[in-house]
């Protein structure tokens, strides 16, 4: 009996110290961080895509004063109440309360303007300053100086009585600044209002884009459509703005869309004739399959893309005329009712008469003065283009000879439109690694 005793007291402690060993040799950092690694290729591998891109949010940095300290702080006065902003195009400036809209106001004007300093004109918390910054880098691509963080001085009650904004390098030289992004945005404009319909224009400017910028996570100030237009040199964020910017002075609605995909990631929602599409530039820049994130639903994205703040109140993506089923070449669906060339300038599209640039703060109702966007360059891109858009077609056709009687079911079917993340992931990293 002893010795029975004894072997289920031995088997005991043998049982306690194999369960140690285990915890030791399971949970231990060298594991935990082996577990976390595999398990994120394996989240990548079923269609979350990871890469070194990241679109910075809104930062900010506050200092506290005293009540008595406040009727001397810096205000330029610049209210920007003269400014009316079409929603059409600037869906954000909607998002806000009226008192965060005259803040709103208060921001693009001093922004326009180069003042740095100003004293809000209502009362308004930290918080809601934040979301109206979000709203404002969100709506305006065109403030391409202005960096996406701010400072801001505030009470012990939490209300912000001074607001500061931050420039970027290029406001050491804005004018000849301004110059440089109105000359390559003016390139593309004029090739692409050459073209007959809304989407014909879209394929372009993302075409363009795609080809004549390189992915940089290290750019300079990567979170402008000036590293894109200009520098040639950036990150999702700058692929989003410069087509956004583009899009909005073709009069096609173009929003810039914030959320998670892996890392913090943007893209563009756009607006055609039968509704909202996803675009994702960032990761249509690849050797190949250069239109897999081109005209996507939120079902296409709903793996690989996750809105998040105000990017949830954006229209929501369910358009498929014009939806991407070819990735090798843009899908190109026309029909009766395709959309047809903008002759009619909303009257809300006005520029800034103060602005040194014909482009910069376009789309902006101020003092009733009609924007106009005219530039003769571009002729040898839309040559370029013609042809490239061309051969698609007659890739497309032939894709496409056998399925015209069944073009519906094509479009809502899943398996022709996977989403296949690791050849993009695979190109993406080859490319990067190449530079």
């Amino acid at each position: 009996m002893n010795n029975t005793y004894h072997f289920k007291s031995k088997h005991r402690k043998l049982k306690i110290l194999i369960t140690f060993i285990l915890i030791l040799v399971l949970f231990n950092p060298i594991s935990l961080n082996f577990y976390y690694h595999s398990i994120k290729k394996i989240a990548n591998s079923d269609g979350i895509a990871s890469f070194n891109d990241e679109y910075t949010g809104v930062e900010s940095n506050g200092d506290l004063v005293n009540e008595q300290d406040v009727q001397e702080l810096q205000d330029s006065k610049i209210t920007g109440e003269e400014y009316e902003f079409d929603t059409t195009y600037y869906p954000y400036f909607s998002y806000l309360s009226a008192d965060e809209k005259i803040i709103y106001k208060q921001i693009y004007a001093n922004a326009t303007e180069i003042s740095k300093y100003f004293v809000p004109k209502v009362k308004i918390n930290i918080s809601q300053l934040k979301k109206v910054f979000e709203a404002v880098y969100n709506d305006h691509p065109e403030l391409f100086w202005l960096n996406t963080s701010y400072s801001y001085k505030y009470t012990p009650d939490n209300n912000c009585v001074q607001i500061i904004l931050s420039f970027n390098e290029t406001i050491n030289d804005i004018v000849n600044a301004k110059k440089k992004f109105d000359t390559e945005v003016n390139k593309i404009i004029s090739a692409a209002n050459k073209l007959k319909t809304n989407y014909e224009k879209e394929k372009y400017v993302h075409d363009t884009i795609v080809k004549s910028v390189k992915y940089d996570k290290n750019a300079s100030m990567n979170q402008s459509a000036y590293s894109a237009l200009v520098n040639k040199s950036t990150i999702c964020a700058g692929y989003s703005r410069a087509f956004q910017y583009i899009m909005i002075n073709l009069h096609i609605p173009t929003y810039y869309c914030v959320g998670i995909s892996s890392v913090n990631h943007a893209w563009n929602i756009v607006k055609l004739d039968d509704g909202y599409y996803n675009v994702d530039l960032t990761w249509d820049n690849t050797d190949s399959n250069r239109y897999k994130y081109f005209n996507k639903t939120d079902s296409d994205f709903s793996i690989t893309h996750k809105r998040t703040g105000l990017s949830l109140k954006l229209p929501k993506c369910n358009a498929t005329k014009y939806r991407t089923i070819n990735t090798r070449t843009s899908n190109t669906v026309y029909s009766s009712d395709a959309p047809k060339s903008n002759k009619t300038v909303n009257s809300n599209l006005i520029s800034n008469e103060k602005s040194n640039s014909n482009l910069s703060n376009n789309n902006v109702n101020k003092d009733n003065t009609t924007s106009n966007i005219v530039d003769n360059e571009g002729s040898n891109i839309e040559s370029n283009y013609n042809s490239d858009i061309n051969n698609s077609n007659s890739l497309d056709e032939m894709s496409n000879d056998n399925t015209n009687e069944n073009e519906d079911t094509s479009i809502s079917s899943d398996n022709s439109n996977s989403m296949e993340v690791n050849d993009i992931q695979n190109n993406m990293r080859r490319r990067y690694a190449e530079r």
